[in-house]
């Protein structure tokens, strides 16, 4: 039986992404929290990534020959709604029957908090 995960939480540390309108497409490269947890159940890891546009990409291009960005999800402009049907559309891929695994296979996508942790 799978465990049902549920994303709680998702927000940046200094926008308020649900009322964000940014400058440009090229400002959007921003550093992204994911608390998920299973159904029913207390207590949540967090997840980041980096959300960010080919223009935002394009524009730091100068700065370095590679930009090499593990975690990092390209969108072609930024609409909340969006981006949470889809974190949950990728959360809900990654169910599996214990929540160590499924944690596991959200690091496909997502820096988890315990990744590496020994």
């Amino acid at each position: 039986m799978k465990n049902v995960l549920q994303i709680r939480a998702v927000y940046a540390d200094h926008v308020n992404l649900q009322a964000w309108i940014p400058d440009s497409l090229e400002a959007i490269n921003i550093k992204i929290t994911i608390e998920i947890g299973i159904r029913g159940e207390v207590g949540t890891n967090n997840f980041y990534f980096t959300l960010t546009t080919p223009e935002s990409l394009r524009s730091r291009a100068d700065e370095k020959y590679f930009i090499l960005e593990n975690r990092t999800i390209v969108v072609g402009y930024f609409d909340f709604k969006s981006l949470i049907k889809g974190l949950n559309s990728i959360v809900e891929s990654c169910q599996s029957s214990s929540f160590e695994e499924s944690c596991i296979l959200l690091t496909r996508y997502f820096h988890w908090e315990y990744e590496d942790y020994h």
